[in-house]
């Protein structure tokens, strides 16, 4: 019998399978926007685990760039947290206009906190500050010092 781990990973295999086919539910999020699974995947099953490993307890496969498909240089196994800090919010992401400062604001949120990072006059400004800041998260997720 197989055990948990080696059902969830054949799980995970299939719905990836699944969202990246051109008749998918979620057609809009992958195949259109050009999000694949890599040939070598594309043939077995035996490829991804042999790649990917197990699914450890508590993790689901991640892109690590969200722009790009899957494969074994852009996948991980990560943890909830890590995944939410990981989506494509768009150009902008952790930038806001601020009515009460008539300002954009520059905020990151990881790990259920929240991190002021200022107040500016021009959203770009707003944006490298936030990029900034994200890349050091970034390097402390890679690093495994934040799960």
């Amino acid at each position: 019998m197989d055990s948990v781990e080696l059902k969830k990973t054949k799980t995970t295999y299939r719905n990836m399978l699944k969202r990246c086919a051109v008749n998918s539910a979620d057609r809009k999020y992958y195949y259109d926007r050009g999000i694949d699974v890599c040939e070598r995947w594309k043939e077995s099953f035996d490829n991804f685990l042999e790649d990917m490993k197990l699914c450890p307890e508590k993790r689901s496969l991640d892109r690590i760039d969200n722009k790009k498909g899957y494969s074994k240089d852009n996948c991980r196994w990560a943890s909830e947290n890590v995944q939410s800090w990981n989506r494509d919010w768009g150009p902008y992401k952790g930038v806001s206009w601020s009515p009460a400062s008539s300002k954009w604001r520059a905020r990151l949120a990881y790990g259920g906190r929240e991190f002021h990072l200022g107040y500016f006059d021009d959203k770009d400004r707003a944006k490298e500050v936030y990029d900034s800041h994200a890349r050091i998260i970034d390097w402390l997720i890679e690093a495994e010092f934040l799960q």
